[in-house]
């Protein structure tokens, strides 16, 4: 089995074959504050179940089993609840690796015309590939982005978490480390922006982009998988400046044998380039 595609954060976890045969259940959750002015705050959330299984060697394919959508201004809260029945965002899609991390996503034309950014922001979760260069005694790295190519840190701890998890892998696979121990590998990506060739990038005539601020944050154990990205853009319009702050998070809630039940299939698949975050 190839050590580059989902899971490529099990490798370091698990001796078992069956965990190309096994199914990854997540919960992910998308938080974007918008502020223009000091007393103006839009709030958006959005929540949702995703199930994955790896379908060919650098293919993994992921569902939305539901998906919440939350949206507030100042104190004023709307809250819209979507079924997957309910809205185009729901279809299946494909991440898509070769060996240096996340190379393409694969899914539907109405998909691929959703506004909905979510399918984006978990392919960026997972791209991990960049936790390699602590192996390789590395502690800067240079990565392609949306904003150009970028100098980034990489920064790795381990902790002894104390806490009692719950066991994410069923009796049948095998992990290579005694879950007892509960070390976490912290792995931290700190992008310098100022080194972006694209740091300003122009959205329309009278709108223009920068990124202030890119942290990219994975934990793995036997007992706990989790990834996160914060970043805060702001972009300088005629009318002034509009701070964005966004946080992604994917946190992965079990894995089980793969069942009789097929993930559907995608529907006149199209292939969508991949650029990191």
């Amino acid at each position: 089995m190839s050590d580059w595609f989902l899971p490529y954060f099990f490798i370091a976890l698990v001796s078992d074959p069956l965990i190309t045969r096994s199914e990854y259940f997540f919960t992910f959750r998308s938080l974007e504050e918008k502020q223009s002015d000091p007393v103006t705050k839009e709030i958006s959330e959005i929540t949702a179940g995703v199930r994955c299984r790896v379908v060919r060697p650098e293919a993994t394919r992921c569902t939305i089993d539901d998906l919440a959508i939350f949206t507030r201004m100042n104190n004023s809260l709307k809250r819209t609840r979507l079924g997957c029945g309910e809205v185009k965002f729901c279809k299946p899609f494909e991440i898509i690796f070769n060996s240096t991390g996340v190379e393409s996503l694969l899914m539907s034309d109405e998909l691929k015309n959703s506004r909905i950014s979510t399918v984006s922001d978990i392919a960026n979760l997972i791209n991990i590939q960049w936790i390699e260069a602590i192996s390789k005694k590395q502690d800067v790295i240079q990565e392609s982005t949306i904003n150009g190519e970028c100098t980034s840190r990489i920064v790795f701890k381990q902790l002894n978490e104390s806490r009692l998890m719950g066991r994410l892998f069923p009796p049948e696979i095998t992990l290579k480390y005694n879950s007892s121990m509960n070390i976490l590998n912290i792995y931290h990506k700190l992008r310098d922006v100022k080194s972006c060739s694209r740091g300003r990038i122009t959205v329309s005539e009278n709108i223009f982009s920068s990124l202030e601020n890119f942290e990219h944050r994975t934990i793995i154990s036997p007992d706990f998988v989790d990834f996160r990205i914060k970043k805060k853009t702001i972009f300088n319009t005629d009318r002034g400046k509009i701070n964005i702050d966004h946080l992604v998070h994917l946190n992965l809630q079990k894995v089980q044998l793969i069942t009789d039940t097929e993930l559907p299939e995608i529907t006149n698949p199209v292939s969508v380039p991949f650029l990191s975050l």
